[in-house]
C-alpha cells in the first residue's frame, strides 16, 4: 500500500498524531509560561550520537563584559521530553530569582531598621562597622 503525506492506515495512527501534536503544543505552551521577560528560545535539535534531542533558552544580557547571556539547556529522548525538562528548569530558575529578590529585600528592610533603631536610641547612624557586621549576622541566622 503506498502511503501519501499525511494521511494515516487507521484511527489509531490518527488519534496518535493528534495526541503527539497536543503532547508537543502543551510542552510548549510549559516552555513559554515558565520563560522569564526578555528571554528567547532556541530550535529543538537532534544530536544522533547522544540520541537526544536539546533546546536551549537564553536570557537577553550578558552575565559579565565579554562573556555570553545566560544559557539554561535542556535535552531529553524526544521533543517533549526536552521541552518539558527545559520549563521545569525554567521554573526552578526563576523561583530561585524570586527567592533571591525576597532575600534582598528583606535584607534593606532589616539594616533600614537598625538604621532607625541606631539614630533613635544612639543618636546617630550606623558606622560602615556596624552595618557589615548587621549583614554577616542577617546573613547566617535568616539566609542559610
Amino acid at each position: 500500500m503506498t502511503r501519501v503525506r499525511g494521511t494515516f492506515d487507521t484511527d489509531d495512527d490518527l488519534a496518535l498524531a493528534r495526541l503527539r501534536c497536543s503532547l508537543r503544543e502543551r510542552a510548549w505552551a510549559g516552555v513559554h509560561d515558565a520563560l522569564p521577560a526578555q528571554w528567547r528560545v532556541g530550535p529543538l535539535t537532534y544530536d544522533p550520537d547522544r540520541r537526544a534531542w536539546t533546546v536551549a533558552a537564553v536570557g537577553p544580557l550578558p552575565v559579565g563584559p565579554g562573556q555570553p547571556p545566560e544559557c539554561i539547556e535542556a535535552s531529553g529522548e524526544d521533543e517533549i521530553a526536552a521541552l518539558n525538562y527545559l520549563a521545569v528548569k525554567l521554573a526552578e530558575s526563576k523561583a530561585a530569582g524570586r527567592l533571591e529578590e525576597l532575600r534582598r529585600r528583606l535584607r534593606l528592610a532589616y539594616l533600614s531598621s537598625a538604621e532607625e533603631w541606631s539614630r533613635d536610641r544612639l543618636g546617630r547612624p550606623l558606622n560602615s562597622e556596624e552595618q557589615r557586621r548587621l549583614v554577616q549576622d542577617f546573613e547566617a541566622s535568616v539566609c542559610r
